[in-house]
């Protein structure tokens, strides 16, 4: 046995861990100590990293909000002029920056519409609202597509007339002032 004085062993007659405590002995004041000393430096050790990644991080994060905003301004700019390249370079550059913005997913949703990409504007548009369901105008832009879709003809015309019309439906759920979905649902009804 061991004869340190000190040792957990010399005290307890065990080895320390070897067992649980026994129910009537309470923990030594000293060991509640060292772990409240111990939780505390480790509690403010941990505050004092994630203080210093937020500062770190905060000014890149703003840099790049600040710099996807003015490229979406630009692009939009450019679509609306009807520069589909400017625009679409403007969208693309965005998302380089922030991956999952919805805004450039629909701004490019529309450049495919205008395009007459049907297949890239439903995946941009389905992107868009992926991140912002309620937003009644990305719905309107995936209605647009899909109703192309019909348009073409085929097997999947009822199938996508469907869709069409859910989507004005959820336009309409989300702003039931957007004219262009109570249009689409009138076409809907006149021409399906």
């Amino acid at each position: 046995m061991n004869v340190n004085p000190t040792s957990a062993r010399h005290r307890t007659g065990r080895r320390r861990g070897s067992g649980r405590q026994s129910a009537g002995r309470p923990r030594s004041a000293l060991h509640s100590a060292r772990a409240a000393r111990c939780a505390a430096r480790f509690a403010t050790a941990l505050a004092v990293l994630v203080a210093a990644l937020l500062v770190s991080a905060a000014p890149c994060r703003a840099a790049d909000a600040a710099a996807v905003d003015s490229l979406l301004v630009r692009a939009e700019r450019a679509l609306s002029s009807g520069h589909l390249e400017r625009a679409e370079a403007g969208f693309r550059e965005a998302l380089e920056l922030s991956r999952n913005d919805h805004r450039a997913h629909h701004g490019l949703a529309v450049v495919a519409l205008v395009r007459e990409d049907i297949a890239a504007a439903i995946d941009h548009a389905r992107r868009a609202i992926k991140k912002d369901k309620t937003n009644s105008v990305y719905h309107m832009t995936l209605a647009s597509a899909y109703g192309l879709k019909a348009q073409q003809g085929g097997l999947k015309a009822v199938f996508y007339g469907g869709k069409y019309k859910q989507e004005c439906g959820l336009a309409l759920k989300y702003d039931p002032e957007n004219v262009d979905a109570h249009i689409g649902l009138l076409y809907y009804a006149i021409y399906a």
